[in-house]
């Protein structure tokens, strides 16, 4: 375990508005006892933001394709050209 009195300085993978933190700034900060090394300061940006832009990507790209898939099923549907299952 971490002593209290133990420093470590810790540099986030994730930029942040400057006027976010102020230095000096007493901050919230997350890691385990046993990797004090891997912290991470308990902020929206530096805890989701790597996740969150991806997740985002790849919903936009899936979103397109399931759209396409709907508007030839329903003209399918309705009488209009549909995708065959024929080769």
């Amino acid at each position: 375990m971490v002593e209290p009195a133990q420093a470590h300085i810790i540099v986030s993978d994730v930029s942040v508005r400057s006027s976010a933190f102020t230095p000096g700034e007493r901050v919230r900060v997350l890691y385990l006892g046993s990797d004090p090394e891997n912290a991470r300061i308990d902020a929206f940006s530096p805890l989701w933001l790597s996740s969150l832009i991806p997740g985002i990507v790849g919903a936009v790209f899936s979103g397109f394709p399931a759209l396409i898939l709907m508007r030839r099923m329903r003209r399918g549907a309705s009488g209009g050209p549909a995708l065959s299952s024929d080769s």
